[in-house]
């Protein structure tokens, strides 16, 4: 496992990068912009009865897709958000 993996089982990890605002990624046009219209928490949603969040979302077309997600994924990118913010800021809800 990399230093930039967070490992949550052992089949599933998830590489997070914290990159500079002005590296942000620039996508092609062949990529398309989602909005997201609906977050979804189901309490127990995996076997272990953890909780999962569901994306709701929608292109410019009005065609609908969900992105279903572990919460530990939400909790682990709010971790990262925080100390991004108490290292920029002072404090992690600037």
């Amino acid at each position: 496992m990399s230093d930039n993996e967070i490992k949550f089982s052992e089949s599933n990890t998830l590489e997070i990068r914290l990159i500079n605002g002005k590296d942000a990624p620039r996508y092609s046009a062949d990529i398309k912009k989602l909005s997201i219209d609906t977050l979804v928490i189901t309490e127990k949603g995996t076997e272990g009865d953890l909780p999962i969040v569901d994306l709701q979302l929608t292109d410019a077309d009005g065609n609908k897709f969900f992105a279903c997600v572990t919460g530990r994924i939400f909790l682990s990118s709010a971790e990262v958000i925080q100390g991004v913010n108490l290292r920029n800021h002072g404090s992690t809800n600037p």
